[in-house]
């Protein structure tokens, strides 16, 4: 199965990242736009898994999960990858003033390497991602629309990780949570 690690959004942050999308669709039509419900931030994907592998990713996310509290996050501005001028992932970054989000990103890939699930090659970078572009090239009227457009600076407190399991479809991916688990902060609400 097809299966990542990430974070929920609240739907009021899921609802201004779609109006984003709609002032960003002026520029391209050859997007391919995340759906306002599967909009999220992905701490780990982890590809092709094992049905032997689910157990283990569920203890090291326990382990992950109780060494830190839960966090507020803040979208802080547009951007794209790889570079502004040539757009193939178009994004919304996120502040994290604590550095605990670019840890716990670091402890789940460094543990997940213990069930065969390779490292990250870069290093990981807090973005939302809104959609990927078909085909890149140099598009100054896009490059001025992420320049232009600021993000307010809205924010939500991370307390959670969700294990999601993603199904693609014809009409794009399915996300069903496989497991969630709180941060040591917060009541245990373990689902599986």
């Amino acid at each position: 199965m097809r299966a990542f690690i990430g974070i929920s959004l609240p739907e009021d942050i899921q609802k201004y990242l779609k109006s984003i999308q709609e002032l960003l669709k002026k520029s391209r039509d050859d997007v391919k736009w995340i759906e306002p419900g599967n909009i999220h931030l992905t701490l780990k994907f982890l590809g092709e898994i094992t049905q032997e592998q689910t157990q283990g990713i569920k203890t090291i996310l326990e382990d992950v999960a109780c060494k830190f509290m839960s966090l507020e996050l803040q979208l802080r501005e547009l951007g794209a990858f790889p570079k502004l001028d040539f757009a193939r992932i178009l994004w919304v970054g996120l502040d994290d003033k604590t550095g605990s989000l670019k840890k716990i990103a670091h402890d789940l890939d460094r543990s997940l390497v213990k069930l065969g699930i390779p490292k990250e090659d870069k290093p990981f970078s807090a973005h939302i991602t809104l959609g990927r572009i078909k085909n890149p090239k140099k598009d100054l009227k896009l490059q001025e629309l992420l320049i232009k457009n600021k993000i307010q600076n809205l924010s939500f407190v991370f307390k959670e990780i969700t294990f999601f399991k993603s199904t693609l479809s014809s009409s794009g991916p399915v996300y069903e949570t496989l497991y969630r688990i709180s941060l040591k902060n917060n009541p245990i609400t373990k689902i599986a």
